[in-house]
């Protein structure tokens, strides 16, 4: 015999729990049941508390009708405040179709009460149904007096064509019984178009497994539980039962899809008040207030992602589960409590859509470090805004900082940097500049070697002079330390090494090293973009007045927190000549290829501005003695990028890249003394001034699940242009002890506007000779 009133028998087993209440109910309207589920103010807001959404409560009527009234339009005699208008004439369905003699004037108790459950409004008065703003069909199945009447076929139909994407059914057969045939072939046919949730039930019984054509992936099944989260006496349990596909065949290798404790949720069902018939409110307790709660939180998903599928919809409910019991998944408590608030969290990876489709790059492995020349990053930060990112099961969530994701290379000159690499080089061994016996030089890290009577330093020096191959072989630590080797064979001379970058940056200014901003490098932008991890140069004097250079430098750049590396290969031609004593040219011709970078920033994933990129650049410098020992150079670089939108990409199309750089510096010699040095230099590093990329943001998908996309072009040149000027002094007290010192200022730094850095930074070469 199918029950309509599970409640019943609970609440004379509880006489306490069925209380009727004023009509106003309490002001407290969010109860112990509310939070035990996520089912707070907040997050009902959050999720468009329903709307939009409406759910059929197969049951007994949730309304009052005129019994006396015939036609498909029911005269409604009562509706719930709470329901108003929410619910109304046009979705209110009796059996047998067209005729009301079956129910009454108020509505019914049990009906009524799960309908509130449901959606009763936040109002301030009585209580808060999980999804507030919900709208109602009421369909009958029960009679006045209590039978069942109608077929569950017959009511899902009227359900789903009345506009609804779910539907409840708080009845179910005694003895453990969840379905008969009906119920079953109903459920089979709406499987694409309605969730549906089921009670299990009141008999403290495990379930029966039952013969079905296809698994119920649209259903949830929902026990109770008490406000302790203990399983109610009076509830069924999934147990080991299953939906088997004939009657012979065992539930054991059943699938995950077809066990009912995989398909089972608990929630609250002990004492819950909801909306009375005939008006007021009322505590009645059994699975078929726990099952409402269910359907509740799933029109709060289908509010906030309409286009979840009725199968989508009980992964995510059944999925994001709070564990009790037993743990994992269980024959008590199946997968556990009911829990809004996880399920409205992003479940899995998310993705940053790039097509039609919310598949995509990771977030988590999209990123972009622009590249110094461009600057001021806040275009594309604006571009970004709105983004959303797709969890595991398509929905869209939006970013509360899609900009966190982009930054910028610094070319700020950092005296804390400056620092620490010299303090953790020291750990490591000692940085020196050794004169080997056959004319070469050595520059690098060496390890401190134990001596007798002799200083560390001194015994490195004695056994670096044995030979040039000693200082290269001998001294090199391996690929994370810096190096160079300085040599010449008559007319041609040369110099190769490692991470030389570092090794300046730490030892900065030794010998000929005026300036803290090398106008030589600021010349050859191309070749000091990014870390260098291998260099190398060769000059050929064809006379006193031409010379011919060539040089290649490999580069790295990283990320940072997503640790991806990106290369480039840089290839130098320099021609220079010296037409008269005052006056020298120098004309350059370089290329860059890179890889995973585009002018040493790198970029990857959702937001990879280029796989690759290809630089040419032309330059030239003059340098003037304009008076004894007062000489003037002058640089200029243009440089052009050619790269192309990373399959995958947000960026759709990026236009060449036009960069230059230019400075001016002037030395004067001999101010003090013979030998020392005093000079400025004004430059600007490399920087982009013209190429726009076409970007389109994903920000939110259609009903249908095509993504939403905004497109914006984005200008690659910064706002600003970084201006770097450096005082330098540097002083030979004798052969053996050298002073300098660099006072440093950049304006616009990182191109940002307004603002600067500054610093003055002193420094002692000693040389020491060996014994």
């Amino acid at each position: 015999m199918r029950l309509k009133r599970l409640c019943a028998g609970i609440a004379a087993a509880f006489p306490l729990l069925a209380v009727l209440l004023p009509s106003k109910g309490s002001a407290a309207e969010y109860k112990w049941w509310n939070r035990m589920v996520g089912a707070t103010a907040a997050n009902q807001v959050a999720l468009g508390d329903g709307a939009g959404i409406r759910v059929g409560v197969i049951d007994g009527l949730a309304v009052g009708v005129d019994p006396l009234a015939a036609g498909p339009t029911p005269t409604l005699t009562f509706v719930h405040p709470e329901f108003v208008p929410r619910i109304d004439a046009d979705h209110v369905f009796g059996y047998p179709p067209d005729s009301w003699s079956n129910y009454n004037g108020i509505g019914d108790r049990h009906g009524t009460h799960v309908a509130g459950i449901v959606g009763a409004a936040r109002d301030g008065i009585g209580m808060a149904g999980i999804a507030p703003g919900v709208s109602l069909t009421s369909v009958g199945v029960f009679s006045k007096n209590g039978p069942f009447i109608g077929t569950t076929t017959d009511a899902l139909q009227r359900a789903a064509a009345s506009g609804a994407t779910i539907a409840n059914m708080s009845y179910t057969f005694s003895n453990g019984r969840l379905f008969d045939a009906d119920d079953l072939q109903g459920i089979l046919a709406h499987r694409n178009d309605l969730f549906l949730t089921k009670s299990a039930g009141n008999d403290g019984v495990a379930l029966k497994s039952q013969v079905t054509a296809a698994p119920l992936d649209n259903l949830i099944i929902v026990g109770a539980l008490t406000k302790r989260k203990t399983l109610a006496s009076f509830s069924n349990r999934p147990g080991n039962g299953c939906f088997k596909r004939t009657a012979a065949r065992g539930c054991v290798n059943a699938s995950a899809l077809d066990k009912f404790k995989y398909r089972f949720l608990v929630a609250p069902g002990v004492g819950i008040l909801s909306t009375k018939a005939g008006g007021g409110y009322l505590k009645l307790s059994g699975t078929s207030m726990a099952a409402p709660m269910v359907a509740g939180a799933a029109a709060l998903l289908q509010s906030h992602w309409p286009g979840l599928t009725p199968q989508t919809t009980a992964q995510i409910l059944l999925s994001t589960a709070q564990d009790l019991g037993r743990r994992g998944v269980d024959p008590v408590y199946g997968r556990g409590l009911l829990r809004i608030d996880r399920a409205m969290q992003a479940q899995g990876e998310t993705a940053i859509a790039t097509g039609q489709t919310v598949s995509g790059p990771r977030a988590t492995e999209s990123a972009a470090l622009l590249p110094a020349g461009a600057g001021n990053n806040a275009a594309l930060q604006s571009a970004l805004e709105g983004m959303v990112v797709f969890d595991r099961f398509g929905r869209d969530f939006k970013l509360s900082d899609p900009g966190g994701l982009v930054s910028t290379a610094s070319s700020a000159y950092s005296l804390k940097r400056h620092f620490q690499n010299r303090f953790e080089m020291t750990g490591r061994g000692a940085l020196v500049s050794i004169e080997a016996s056959n004319g070469l030089s050595f520059t690098g890290v060496v390890l401190d070697w134990p001596g007798d009577d002799n200083t560390e330093i001194a015994l490195m020096q004695r056994e670096a002079l044995q030979s040039a191959a000693a200082a290269y072989a001998g001294y090199m630590q391996g690929e994370h330390n810096p190096w160079e080797i300085d040599g010449a064979i008559k007319s041609f001379s040369f110099n190769f090494g490692q991470r030389t970058g570092l090794a300046r940056d730490i030892g900065f200014g030794t010998e000929t090293g005026l300036f803290l901003f090398d106008a030589e490098a600021a010349s050859q932008p191309l070749m000091n973009l990014g870390e260098q991890s291998f260099h190398a140069y060769g000059r050929y004097a064809l006379n006193r007045s031409f010379g011919v250079a060539v040089g290649f430098a490999e580069s790295a750049a990283q990320t940072g927190s997503f640790q991806l590396d990106g290369t480039g290969s840089a290839y130098l031609m320099q021609l220079d000549y010296r037409p008269l004593a005052w006056l020298g040219l120098q004309a350059t011709q370089s290329f860059l290829s890179e890889n995973d970078t585009v002018l040493g920033g790198v970029s990857t994933g959702a937001l990879a501005f280029g796989s690759g990129a290809s630089t040419v650049a032309t330059g030239g410098a003059v340098s003037i003695e304009v008076l004894p020992r007062l000489s003037v150079r002058l640089h200029y670089t243009e440089s052009v990028t050619e790269t192309s939108a990373a399959p995958g990409s947000l960026f759709r199309a990026i236009d060449p890249l036009e960069s230059r750089a230019y400075g001016a510096s002037l030395i004067r010699t001999g101010l003090f003394g013979a030998n020392d040095q005093i000079g400025i230099s004004v430059s600007r590093p490399l920087q982009v001034h013209a190429g726009e990329a076409v970007l389109d943001t994903p920000t939110g998908q259609t009903i249908d699940g095509d993504v939403i996309y905004k497109r914006s072009v984005v200008p690659m040149a910064p706002d600003a242009a970084q201006t770097d000027f450096d005082l330098g002094y540097q002083a030979s007290l004798s052969p053996q002890l050298s002073l300098g010192l660099n006072a440093f200022y950049q304006d616009e730094v990182n191109n940002e506007p307004g603002e600067w850095n500054a610093g003055v930074v002193g420094r002692v070469r000693l040389v020491l000779q060996p014994e």
